[in-house]
């Protein structure tokens, strides 16, 4: 089993599961943002096609507050994104991360908050296709990431592209910035068709009422 594949299969469900418990732990130690996060995941109904070009295609679905990886997609629940990427590149991301960011809660708090009922109905009836090309990746030069929101196919064609170097990306890393915060900065750049992505966005980082 590949580093890539051991990731996919266990340590990513290892990780929700993690996050999680994490919530809830938070939840019920009166945090009220950390159970409304919780119940918003539990309520998450979906599955994301995640093709690893040179490994294989697996569906990662969450439902009912459980993830599960299958090379299938499950009954009943309707895959929303398909993303596609080389596994070097995947490998190359599992080796820099390294174990501490496993270990770390908010890589957990962050796998499990990616299962949201809140973002499924704000992006439910959209179709966006994007690239996500990083540049100067020590070894690999440039890397594509397809990614499909409301596809169950990574898109061979985006409506736009994003561009990011690789620096930029340890950078965001480091000092914890989101990807809107890192567009406001200048450290990545758009070309195509943005704007419906960019108001998701926009809509997504709003808080919930």
């Amino acid at each position: 089993m590949s580093d890539a594949t051991q990731f996919i299969q266990q340590t990513l469900p290892e990780l929700f599961r993690r996050g999680l418990a994490l919530l809830d732990s938070r939840g019920e130690a009166g945090d009220t943002a950390s159970a409304a996060f919780a119940e918003d995941v539990r309520a998450a109904s979906g599955a994301s096609l995640v093709h690893i070009e040179g490994t294989g295609s697996y569906y990662v679905s969450v439902d009912s507050g459980e993830m599960k990886v299958t090379q299938e997609p499950l009954p009943d629940v309707p895959v929303r994104m398909a993303v596609a990427g080389s596994v070097e590149g995947l490998e190359l991301f599992l080796r820099e991360s390294g174990d501490e960011a496993v270990a770390d809660d908010r890589t957990a708090l962050g796998v499990a908050r990616m299962a949201s009922k809140r973002a499924e109905d704000l992006v439910a009836g959209q179709r966006i296709a994007m690239h996500v090309v990083i540049e100067d990746v020590p070894e690999l030069g440039e890397l594509t990431l397809r990614v499909g929101v409301g596809m169950d196919e990574p898109p061979a064609e985006p409506d736009f592209t994003a561009t990011v170097s690789y620096d930029a990306l340890e950078e965001m890393r480091e000092k914890g910035q989101n990807a809107q915060q890192a567009f406001m900065a200048g450290k990545i750049r758009l070309a195509g068709n943005y704007a419906p992505a960019l108001s998701l966005a926009m809509q997504l980082a709003q808080p919930a009422r």
